[in-house]
């Protein structure tokens, strides 16, 4: 999942995802946030999803297995 920041703020990813935790199924929880400038976007303003899924994870993609976080059917796990 792409996130745009606002003002430049940083992002607290780990309270980014506990979010989704409380909110979402599990299986809809994403595995990865990463932070963008802006979205891609087409002249009728919808955005450009295969730009998105052509870039890929990066090393300043945030990932909810290198945090530590375990997630399934029996809720969150720390490990």
């Amino acid at each position: 999942m792409w996130v745009v920041a606002e003002d430049e703020q940083d992002v607290d990813f780990d309270a980014l995802f506990l979010h989704c935790v409380g909110r979402m199924a599990h299986f809809m929880v994403p595995t990865y946030f990463e932070l963008t400038d802006a979205l891609p976007k087409t002249p009728t303003a919808r955005v450009q999803k295969y730009e998105l899924r052509d870039r890929g994870n990066s090393s300043r993609t945030w990932s909810r297995e290198k945090a530590g976080f375990k997630l399934g059917r029996n809720g969150l796990v720390r490990v």
